[in-house]
């Protein structure tokens, strides 16, 4: 990964939405859309290419109404088809995997300060 990523957030929580912004730019990543539900998720993922994305930030869940939490696992198998070379990031509240990414991490250890998210980001491969 460059050191300065291209990056897009998709998250339902608007707190989370703000820190991994923060923590982007902290670290030199270019945040490129910032995304708060899944119709606008869905609308921008033709557009990742153009933007130039490298990494995509998601959650697992954006809707508070949707219980079983396959909004994540659906965007990123669009994201896998439209665009293979982007790296998909899973970041959860619960820590659970979402099926699909290329790699996971658990809002808890972004809570706690044991992972810096844009540090996290400048790591990958």
């Amino acid at each position: 990964m460059p050191p300065e990523a291209k990056v897009v957030i998709i998250d339902g929580n608007a707190a989370w939405r703000f820190s991994n912004a923060a923590s982007m730019s902290a670290q030199g990543h270019e945040t490129k859309a910032v995304v708060t539900d899944f119709p606008e998720a869905q609308k921008l993922i033709p557009r990742l290419g153009e933007l130039g994305v490298q990494v995509v930030l998601i959650d697992n869940n954006l809707s508070y109404w949707q219980g079983d939490k396959s909004e994540g696992e659906v965007l990123t198998k669009a994201i896998k088809a439209a665009s293979p070379d982007i790296t998909v990031v899973g970041v959860t509240t619960d820590g659970i995997e979402i099926p699909g990414t290329d790699v996971n991490i658990s809002k808890k250890e972004l809570a706690q300060g044991t992972v810096d998210l844009g540090q996290f980001v400048t790591n990958l491969k």
